[in-house]
């Protein structure tokens, strides 16, 4: 329904290099590429690594083959796909003479030609087989497994073949070439269900018979035992799902934290199906050939496995939501073949466990919206919003029945929400842009309809006498400070707004503030901004001014001591309450985000390269993957503590989530040796840390060392763009900086 190959002309290539300096020589690549007319067929884009592509070309006698080509840090490379050490018998499966020599006991002697289909590379790679035999024609594919892949790939698929009850709908295994690491099936010739139901002119009667018998196909495959098929459970493909992510947060980082949102979500609420089959693992409509007589064969079944049913439906489903997307006038005949394929598999398996079959599309969907990411399908980057818009609403329905079209959020297309936009802070239509913000008259209006939303003084007319900005990030957020009247009736009243590019930011402060104002920090002398509204179509939150002093610009001693115990107590409080906030700490978006802070520092500083590498990779190492699960600042640091005589507030809490509080205590005592009152004085962070492990029960851990050299990393990175409390910095500084920081980095980790 929507094809996957990305063109060489489509990939905006400063833009990507941008967003990853380790796809600096991407664009050497591809001109490569283009002079040898290659069409760039499949792409896959690790951050701070590079990127692997594979491209076919035409060789000089008119056949076709394929080209691995990897894009590193330090430059590119180009070989033959017969080569590619993964699948070290790539180069016999491809090779006429073996073909030849091998079939011809069980074909009779033949010529025969072998044509590559579809090469992943460092997976796998499919090959076709054609002969002329004394019977006629014959088509025969061989798929050739990387030497990680094939025990299981050639054992399950052989397994599926054999069962009785799947006869005619697989491919018959012909046989397994364990040498080569390839398995030969029989050819299903057709024309694949995807395509079927990718034409623009069909009508809906027909996209529903098709959906149908798809489900009943599914039903099928499910009623057979699963003798040695392994097993897969939620968690691990949530942890997939998340590893899968790191593209995104790359390259939208507003639409990554709403997945991460849904995913936390998932997390917490795992289906409780006890029904457990064998199910196809990817199924959906590419996977499905419709013969001339409308009979179905199922491919790709190397990765059944053994787990919930509910997910190949969800599976199947975020895909037609995806296609829906693409095409607004298939869209119902799509939605016709969404619910006839649920209806079909239900009247030939059984009704469908409703929650569980919404937990296994919310994560398809989100799985889709990441390999486009991933993939470098850039053309298609805008459209993925509407897949996690439709994953957040299946999140949101408490209970009942799925959507009766089966394809949630098929009902629009939303725009580029959430993907990093030019200059300035900007979205979809209605957010705010920086100089919006410092519009008195127009904010006056925006704070009179705060008020009423807030649901107190109700009529009341407000002006604006002042207005300040503060920050501005671009392509993010803005933030600005005014003087308002007529919130309080004696006297003026000092707020901030913040208005984010992705509004789900906005609701995400809103809800932090909200929680801890009215929780752990509504009373005493530790406290949060007081939240006075949210506008959530604006992309903005509007709060009190919090009064006091960042704590980095105290000087007199005895006043930075005290502020020092205030911030202590205030992340104790924090740590130690009962609040659970809606995002978690990722491992493995920081270990990707960590990889570019590195590739950063060394493109402005190139001595520093290796090094920043080291504690890039360092850090991730030691760093726990489970561990305790408390409410994180998660950019704790002292210029975000406001120091007021005996109360302490503290600011910024954008980047809150669960994870370890060795995290907070690490990336505080990081910046407090870097940016604090006193650099020289080793005895402020001691101070801090014995004063918080007194108030929390907290002892050190050997998590703190991997979080320290983190924080380290992210300081060298703030020091290299001149960005942060970096700002202002002369070249000297910041070269300095840097250098200092990644040292630091490494110390912590040992070296």
């Amino acid at each position: 329904m929507v094809t996957s190959v990305v063109t060489v002309g489509d990939l905006p290539v400063r833009r990507l290099v941008g967003l990853d300096p380790a796809l600096r020589h991407l664009e050497t690549a591809l001109d490569h590429v283009a002079r040898a007319r290659g069409e760039l067929d499949d792409a896959s884009w690790t951050p701070g690594v590079g990127a692997r592509l594979a491209y076919r070309a035409q060789e000089s006698q008119g056949t076709y083959t394929y080209r691995d080509v990897t894009v590193s840090t330090e430059g590119w490379s180009e070989r033959d796909f017969r080569e590619d050490p993964s699948m070290p018998g790539l180069a016999g499966a491809s090779d006429p003479s073996v073909v030849a020599e091998r079939l011809a006991d069980v074909l009779g002697p033949a010529t025969w030609s072998v044509d590559p289909v579809r090469y992943r590379a460092g997976s796998r790679c499919v090959l076709r087989y054609g002969a002329e035999t004394r019977s006629g024609p014959v088509r025969v594919y061989a798929k050739v497994f990387s030497s990680r892949d094939f025990s299981r790939a050639a054992r399950t698929t052989v397994t599926v073949s054999r069962a009785r009850e799947l006869a005619g709908a697989v491919p018959h295994v012909m046989g397994v070439w364990s040498d080569l690491g390839a398995v030969l099936v029989t050819a299903a010739p057709g024309r694949s269900a995807s395509a079927v139901l990718g034409d623009p002119d069909l009508d809906a009667a027909v996209a529903a018979a098709l959906g149908r018998e798809l489900g009943v196909l599914l039903a099928r495959f499910h009623r057979q035992g699963h003798p040695m098929a392994p097993s897969a459970t939620p968690t691990d493909r949530l942890g997939l799902v998340e590893e899968e992510l790191t593209a995104m947060r790359c390259a939208a980082p507003g639409l990554a934290e709403r997945c991460d949102v849904v995913v936390q979500g998932l997390r917490h609420h795992l289906p409780s199906s006890p029904v457990r089959r064998l199910a196809h693992g990817a199924f959906r409509a590419g996977q499905v050939v419709v013969g001339d007589d409308g009979r179905l064969t199922l491919l790709d079944v190397e990765g059944a496995c053994c787990c919930d049913p509910a997910r190949d439906l969800g599976t199947m489903l975020a895909h037609l939501t995806w296609a829906g997307l693409h095409g607004p006038g298939r869209r119902p005949a799509l939605v016709e073949a969404s619910a006839s394929f649920l209806a079909g598999y239900e009247d030939a398996a059984g009704p469908v466990d409703p929650e569980s079959l919404r937990w296994w599309c919310a994560l398809a969907l989100l799985q889709c919206a990441a390999r486009r990411f991933r993939r470098l399908e850039t053309s298609w980057w805008p459209s993925t919003a509407g897949l996690v818009e439709a994953a957040e609403g299946l999140r949101r329905v408490p209970s009942g029945p799925a959507p009766a079209d089966g394809a949630p959020g098929a009902d629009g297309a939303p725009g580029a929400d959430g993907v990093r936009g030019a200059d300035g802070v900007r979205g979809a239509g209605g957010l705010l842009g920086a100089t919006d913000l410092l519009d008195a008259p127009g904010m006056a209006r925006l704070l009179e309809e705060v008020v009423l939303r807030r649901g107190s003084s109700a009529g009341a007319r407000l002006s604006v006498e002042s207005a300040e900005q503060l920050s501005v990030v671009a392509g993010r957020r803005a933030v600005a400070r005014y003087t308002v009247r007529g919130l309080e009736r004696s006297r003026p009243t000092t707020v901030v707004a913040k208005a984010f590019a992705e509004p789900h930011r906005a609701r995400l402060l809103h809800e932090h503030l909200s929680i801890l104002s009215q929780g752990p920090f509504a009373t005493d002398g530790l406290r949060v901004p007081e939240p006075l509204g949210l506008v959530p179509e604006r992309g903005l939150v509007v709060y009190r001014a919090a009064p006091g002093t960042p704590l980095d610009r105290l000087r007199d001693r005895a006043e930075v001591l005290r502020g020092l115990r205030g911030a202590a107590l205030w992340l104790a409080r924090l740590h130690t309450c009962d609040v659970v906030l809606p995002r978690g700490w990722s491992l493995s978006r920081e270990r990707a985000n960590s990889r570019v802070w590195s590739d950063v520092v060394g493109a402005a500083y190139p001595p520093l390269a290796e090094a920043a590498a080291r504690v890039a990779r360092g850090w991730s190492e030691v760093a726990p993957t489970t561990g305790p699960d408390a409410p994180l600042h998660k950019d704790f640091h002292p210029g975000h503590v406001l120091v007021e005589d005996a109360t302490t507030t503290v600011i910024d809490l954008d980047e809150a989530r669960q994870g370890d509080p060795a995290m907070d205590v690490a990336h505080f005592c990081a910046y407090l040796e870097a940016f604090g009152p006193d650099r020289r004085d080793v005895r402020l962070p001691q101070a801090f840390v014995a004063e918080y492990a007194q108030a929390s029960g907290w002892s050190p851990g050997e998590s703190l060392a991997g979080y320290a050299a983190y924080a380290w990393l992210k300081i060298a990175r703030q020091w290299a763009l001149g960005s942060g409390p970096c700002r202002g910095a002369t070249e000297d500084e910041r070269r300095a900086g840097a250098a200092r920081a990644v040292t630091r980095g490494l110390a912590w980790l040992g070296e």
